[in-house]
């Protein structure tokens, strides 16, 4: 099955585009901020679920070692 790729437009699209040209646009310089603000966030989430649960399991510990 073929996909038309030309008519999907989402920031990581986008930003694969912007390598490709010399001149920069507002809206790829728009697309790439949305991209990395999208990747960073990700990245932050994943290490605030991380760092929850490397909490519980401390407290877990250390409340079965003072029983």
């Amino acid at each position: 099955m073929l996909i038309d790729s030309t008519r999907v437009r989402n920031p990581a699209n986008e930003m694969a585009l912007v390598g490709m040209e010399r001149d920069l646009s507002p809206a790829d310089l728009r697309a790439m901020r949305t991209g990395i603000g999208a990747a960073t966030n990700a990245l932050f989430a994943v290490r605030l679920q991380t760092a929850a649960l490397n909490w519980i399991i401390v407290t877990q510990m250390l409340s079965a070692v003072s029983r």
